[in-house]
């Protein structure tokens, strides 16, 4: 593992702020930075990703369907890409509803 990159997590998990477990359901992880970061490192398609990090043929849909991975994951692609984690995805907050 690279310092970089522990160094930008170590920064990410500092300036967060803590949420409520209702927050926390209500934001979703997108990947969209990751398949573009793909294309423009001549890696067009998904097996590809899997090639390089090793990673199972199930972590790869639920990347594809833009579902939560754990942190191990995020870092093999990270490491074998050769970028940062926000490179690689973003989270959004969905607004929350009163009931």
């Amino acid at each position: 593992m690279n310092d970089v990159f522990e160094d930008s997590i170590m920064k990410t998990m500092l300036t967060m702020p803590q949420l409520s477990k209702k927050e926390a359901e209500n934001i979703a992880v997108c990947y969209d930075k990751l398949w573009k970061l793909m294309i423009d490192k001549g890696m067009p398609n998904k097996s590809d990703l899997r090639k390089v990090t090793g990673i199972g043929t199930n972590t790869l849909v639920k990347l594809s369907k833009n579902q939560v991975v754990s942190m191990e994951v995020l870092m093999k692609i990270c490491s074998s890409l050769d970028c940062d984690i926000s490179d690689i995805c973003e989270f959004k907050q969905e607004k929350l509803t009163e009931d």
